[in-house]
């Protein structure tokens, strides 16, 4: 059987990550790892972008080092995260709590398959779901929006900066060429904030989950965010009326289908 899901496993023991990778293989998981430290670890999830991942707390002498991991993805990914530890302590459980995790497995010799299934399947998103990226890293500047952009910060003083954005935070996006040529503005929840970026907007699209739709040649939405619609004219976003173009009407009808239900 053939699930498509790519578990990362996280484990410095070496029997504990071979058990668990043969017990998910066997179910058709694609396993990735196991790796068994803090850069690994990342730098795999960034690259491969897993379904899911399953870490043990404790990783060589470090008691705290899949906390820290979760910590990193609660931050930057919509991934759940199974605990693994032969540890049961108050202290630890409550520090692995705080980062959210989906559940915990106590680590028994051998492991558990039924359990460890069963778990597996409850913590796995939809197949389908494709909004693993929670935050994204953009070089930008930051803008103070007033009445029809005739203000920005500083304005030419403004300074280029690398900023981490939760796309939660994103209404919309949209071309702007008030001030400057061919770049792009994120408009967030806080009407009075922008993120000027010199970006395409196809090339944003890519890096958004997929509840980023774009609506019009000059605006990229964020469905979560909607308050209400005239179709086929537009769309309302914190008040703002966003334009529906003809090329893209057709997607966005099914797609607010799909979205009401």
């Amino acid at each position: 059987m053939d699930t498509g899901h790519k578990i990362l496993i996280i484990e410095d023991e070496f029997i504990i990550a071979n058990q668990l990778k043969q017990l998910l293989e066997s179910e058709g998981y694609v396993i990735l790892g196991p790796s068994d430290d803090f850069y690994s670890s990342v730098t795999l999830i960034a690259k491969e972008l897993p379904d899911l991942i399953i870490a043990d707390i404790r990783l060589h002498d470090d008691a705290e080092a899949g906390i820290k991991i979760s910590e990193h993805v609660s931050k930057l990914y919509h991934i759940p995260v199974i605990f693994l530890s032969g540890y049961s302590d108050e202290d630890t459980i409550y520090k692995a709590r705080q980062t959210n995790p989906n559940t915990f497995l106590i680590k028994p010799k051998p492991l558990d398959k039924t359990q460890l299934l069963a778990t597996v399947q409850m913590a796995l998103p939809n197949i389908n779901c494709k909004t693993k990226i929670k935050s994204v890293s953009l070089k930008g500047k930051e803008l103070e929006i007033c009445d029809e952009y005739g203000h920005l910060k500083d304005k030419e003083k403004i300074e280029y900066i690398t900023r981490i954005i939760d796309t939660d935070d994103i209404t919309f996006v949209e071309t702007f060429n008030h001030h400057f040529k061919n770049t792009l503005l994120l408009r967030f929840s806080q009407n009075k904030t922008g993120f000027l970026i010199r970006e395409e907007m196809e090339d944003i699209q890519k890096l958004f989950p997929n509840n980023f739709l774009r609506v019009h040649k000059s605006y990229l939405v964020n469905l979560k965010k909607l308050d209400g619609y005239r179709l086929p004219h537009y769309l309302l976003i914190k008040n703002q009326e966003i334009p529906i173009g003809q090329k893209y009407y057709q997607n966005l009808e099914s797609h607010l289908a799909r979205f009401k239900k």
